[in-house]
Parts: C-alpha cells; structure tokens; sequence
C-alpha cells in the first residue's frame, strides 16, 4: 500500500496514474470516515499518513455507557452558568491520532449554561432529560434513547432538568487561522 499524506485540511492525496506530479483524487478524512472525491486542494502543515489510518487491522473502540472507571469531574466557568452550578463528569474513551474526533461519556447534575459550539457532536441521551434552548428561541427537550446533532456554529442555552448522561461522538475541524472564531468553511 502507498503512504498518503494528510494536511491539516484532511485530504489525502494520490499521484496522477501515468505517475506525473498532478492530483487526480482526493482522499477526504472526516469523523473516522474515508469519502473519494475529485478535486485539488493546496494545505500547508500538519502531516499523517494514510496508512495509519486506512489500516484495514484498525481496532473497532467501543463506548461503555455505564463506565466503571472515575471520571473527569469538572464545573463549569461562572461566565457560563446561567442557573445552578453542576458537576459534570466526562469519560473520554476514544481521541483519535489527529486530535480532531473523540468519543466518550458526558454526565451532568441540574443546572444550565450557555453554549457556543465550534465543533460537531452527536449525542443519545442514555439518562435523563436536559432542554436545549437556541438563540433563535427554539426549543428541543431531549431524553432517554434520543439520538441528535448539534451542527458547529448552535449557540443557545443547555438545561440539564433531570440529571443526564449521554455518549457523545465530536468532531472538531483544526483552525487554519491563530484567529479563534475562525474555523474551516463547511
């Protein structure tokens, strides 16, 4: 197998068949998942070889939803809260080489705050119920065997109203500025 290369972008390049300097295809790294696509990309930094990741031996992480090992155990910045002050425990299970996909355990006492998210998470909620209030106003509660995606970019109040756990599944574009707001287009 040939050694690919990806830049901090996530493509994954291949030399043309007759062998010339050009791209002909694009391998695309996102959330675990490999997507061919025709097309050109120009990315400085960050290298990874694909053979790492394409490695068909890769083990297959489960997520142990009533994890017996302790937690991380955290509170939220004052700045946040917008009621309560809640413990929130998290079991990190799985990070990936490159930092940007991670999966795990999130725990959460009642309370609320504001939330701003850079990153994409799906979430099934295993416990509990919390309600999620954008800023739009738009309101969706959530609960056991609730399954759902908050897209990068939702900016909106998290109440937890009964104590809640969920698994969580991230992924978190790498930033191409030193700007913090900016992120990679979608």
């Amino acid at each position: 197998m040939r050694a690919y290369t990806s830049c901090c972008c996530g493509p994954v390049t291949e030399p043309n068949a007759d062998g010339g300097e050009g791209i002909d295809r694009v391998w695309e790294v996102l959330a675990g998942a490999l997507v061919w696509t025709v097309g050109q990309r120009f990315c400085t930094d960050y290298s990874v070889e694909l053979a790492a990741l394409y490695d068909r031996t890769m083990k297959i992480h489960s997520l142990n939803t009533a994890p017996t090992t302790e937690p991380e155990r955290y509170f939220l910045s004052a700045d946040k809260l917008v009621h309560g002050n809640p413990e929130q425990r998290l079991w990190s299970q799985y990070t990936d080489a490159s930092g940007q996909f991670f999966a795990g355990v999130w725990e959460s006492e009642p309370g609320a705050w504001r939330v701003s998210y850079t990153e994409e998470e799906h979430c099934r909620i295993l416990v509990g119920r919390s309600r999620l209030t954008a800023q739009d106003g738009t309101v969706t509660e959530v609960g056991p065997g609730d399954e759902f995606v908050i897209a990068r970019g939702y900016e909106g109040v998290w109440e937890v109203l009964e104590r809640t756990r969920k698994t969580y599944v991230i992924f978190e574009a790498l930033r191409l500025s030193s700007d913090p707001s900016a992120t990679l287009p979608r």
